[in-house]
C-alpha cells in the first residue's frame, strides 16, 4: 500500500472515494438509495467517489449512512498520557507548605509549651 503523505491531494480524494464506493457496494446500497439516506444529491454522492471535492459534513453523512465512522478514529480518539507521563505530572505537584508561626516567647504554635 502506497503511504498516503506521498500522495497527492487529488490522488488521496480519489483514494478516499474509491474506498466509499466499495464500502457501498459491500453493502448492495445502489448510489441513489445511499445519496436519499446520507441527505445528499446523487450528483455529490457520485462527485464524491469519483475523488471529487466535498464537504466534511457530507463525507460524515455519507460515513454515518454506510455505518463506517469508525473511518474517523484518528481524529476522535482521546490522546493517551502514558503511565510516566502521569508520574512526572503528581510528582511536580507539591502542595505549598506554610512556615510555623513562632509565639513571642520563640516556641512554635503546635507545640507543647514544656
Amino acid at each position: 500500500m502506497e503511504d498516503i503523505k506521498w500522495m497527492t491531494d487529488k490522488a488521496l480524494m480519489e483514494r478516499i472515494g474509491s474506498r466509499i464506493r466499495e464500502w457501498r457496494l459491500e453493502m448492495n446500497y445502489p448510489q441513489k438509495s445511499l445519496a436519499i439516506n446520507a441527505g445528499i444529491s446523487l450528483p455529490t454522492e457520485q462527485k464524491l467517489e469519483k475523488g471529487g471535492s466535498v464537504s466534511l459534513d457530507i463525507l460524515i453523512r455519507v460515513l454515518r449512512t454506510l455505518d463506517r465512522l469508525d473511518a474517523l478514529g484518528a481524529f476522535t480518539a482521546e490522546k493517551e498520557i502514558s503511565p510516566i507521563e502521569i508520574q512526572k505530572l503528581t510528582d511536580s505537584y507539591k502542595p505549598r507548605r506554610r512556615a510555623s508561626k513562632r509565639l513571642a516567647d520563640g516556641h512554635l504554635e503546635d507545640s507543647p509549651l514544656w
